[in-house]
């Protein structure tokens, strides 16, 4: 069955387009970045959004991914496909004021936040995976990827399981308790990932198909959900 959903509310003032965009833990607060190269801060509340706070990034840097730490003080940002690797910037989402990089030194070609946002991952230009705790800032896994890491890391809550795309339209499944790397096939490669809260669940969406892989079975099983035809 599908639901077609309308929008609560509209929020405009990007000069270009919309990257990426998350909530705050209250629900009332969006932060959204833009290839104008700007993170804006909104307040949604009685759907008249207003935008409270501007932040200009670093000259040349388009952030393509946001990412909001449980403390609630942290927004991280990121560039996806950077050949050489990048920075991966912190602000203060209230004050704007930009801080220490994480992992400061360092570069990475893509990064992901768990959706609690306690795990961190991201992979360096030699394709070495670091895994971090965001509450401490430990670390805690490193590892070397047998497959590309060509965009869209995705990791599970409890950082059990870390997912990117690869090439040749296949996904790679990281088992961080083992070390055991899995490739998925995918029908396109254009990949989206979302892992169910236990991690258990993975879900990988396409532009016209949505499929979900049971994580916990060896190998993984893949179901079909959602065929919503070609998109215009």
């Amino acid at each position: 069955k599908t639901t077609d959903w309308e929008p609560v509310c509209t929020i405009k003032g990007h000069a270009k387009s919309v990257q990426g965009a998350v909530f705050a833990g209250d629900q009332k607060t969006l932060w959204s970045t833009s290839s104008d190269g700007q993170i804006k801060e909104w307040d949604i509340r009685d759907c008249e959004p207003s935008r409270r706070l501007d932040i200009k990034m670093p000259s040349g840097f388009r952030a393509q991914k946001l990412g909001l730490l449980p403390d609630g003080d942290t927004l991280l940002g990121f560039a996806r496909f950077v050949d050489r690797g990048a920075p991966i910037p912190r602000w203060n989402p209230t004050s704007g004021k930009e801080l220490a990089p994480w992992a400061e030194g360092q570069k990475y070609i893509d990064m992901g936040l768990s959706d609690d946002g306690g795990r961190l991952v991201a992979c360096a230009p030699d394709f070495m995976i670091y895994l971090w705790d965001t509450r401490s800032g430990e670390l805690l896994f490193t590892y070397k990827a047998k497959t590309a890491v060509a965009a869209d890391m995705c990791v599970s809550r409890d950082g059990g399981t870390v997912v990117w795309q690869a090439d040749s339209k296949k996904a790679a499944v990281l088992d961080v308790s083992t070390g055991k790397e899995t490739r998925l096939p995918c029908d396109k490669f254009w990949l989206k990932f979302a892992f169910s809260p236990d991690g258990r669940r993975l879900v990988v969406s396409y532009v016209s198909t949505t499929d979900i892989w049971d994580l916990s079975s060896d190998p993984p099983t893949r179901k079909q959900i959602l065929e919503i035809g070609r998109a215009h």
